[in-house]
């Protein structure tokens, strides 16, 4: 069954991407280092850590951050927050969106603006090197070399899990914005996703006005607060109904456009 479920994966790869034998030779031979990912389809190509590279698979082919029944469609708004080495802001952009991108550890945004400016990205994309979180001002960012140093967090909580699975890293200052100072007050953002190690949660508390919001998808980590409290924080809002929940990834959409979308596939 393993070696079936190899093969699979194999062939998916060279399905999907315009560089599978480089990509297969640095998951074979390298354990760090950069590796460069085409997508096949669409030629977007982008650099990242080698421990992090299944983040574009996810990304990209199981869409982990597809909210069904609100695609994202051209001149959308999308928000990104932990944006990380741009795999989902490159998603979006390729797409035609306008996105919004946010990325603490000032190495890994220097990884990020280099992949929205060689894919030619950056005439929709506003980039800011700064976590979101409920206040103004700055912090300690927790580092771990934990997924080739993209597990970075402003809480222990997900420090030790980290850590746990990487090297602990010294801790970097960085700049910290609220999510309503940062994202033009009147846009109606199409999705909201955020993968922020930990901060996902108190964001949600501080949302305003999520009506604005069609869409949320996010990652939760249960070592820093409850998945039900993350689940009850949406329903609370009173505009959204959860509507995926698998693994570690969660789904929201707008009440309103879930009925839109539930009706269409009914009519036809």
């Amino acid at each position: 069954m393993r070696l079936v479920s190899r093969a699979s994966e194999l062939l998916a790869g060279f399905a999907n991407y315009g560089n599978p034998f480089h990509i297969l030779g640095h998951r074979l031979f390298t354990r760090d280092g950069e590796i460069r990912i085409t997508d096949r389809r669409t030629k977007v190509s982008v650099v990242a850590s080698r421990p992090s590279y299944h983040m574009f698979s996810e990304t990209w082919y199981l869409r982990d951050y597809d909210v069904a029944g609100c695609p994202i469609r051209a001149n959308d708004t999308v928000v990104d927050v932990g944006a990380n080495q741009g795999f989902f802001t490159c998603y979006a952009a390729q797409r035609g969106a306008r996105v919004y991108s946010f990325e603490p550890h000032p190495k890994t945004f220097e990884v990020l603006t280099r992949n929205i400016r060689s894919n030619g990205f950056g005439d929709r994309v506003t980039a800011q090197c700064a976590a979101i979180a409920d206040f103004e001002g700055d912090a300690e960012l927790l580092c771990s070399t934990f997924l080739g140093s993209g597990a970075n967090t402003l809480y222990p909580g997900f420090a030790d899990y980290a850590n746990g699975l990487g090297k602990k890293l010294p801790p970097a200052r960085v700049s910290v914005r609220r999510l309503g100072s940062v994202i033009p007050g009147k846009i109606q953002v199409r999705l909201l996703k955020l993968d922020c190690e930990g901060a996902e949660l108190t964001i949600l508390h501080d949302l305003e006005e999520p009506q604005r919001f069609d869409s949320i998808a996010l990652e939760c980590h249960p070592d820093v607060y409850p998945v039900d409290s993350l689940i009850k924080t949406i329903l609370d809002f009173g505009t959204h109904q959860v509507y995926v929940l698998h693994g570690q990834i969660i789904h929201a959409i707008r009440t309103e456009i879930l009925l839109e979308y539930t009706r269409g596939i009914h009519t036809h």
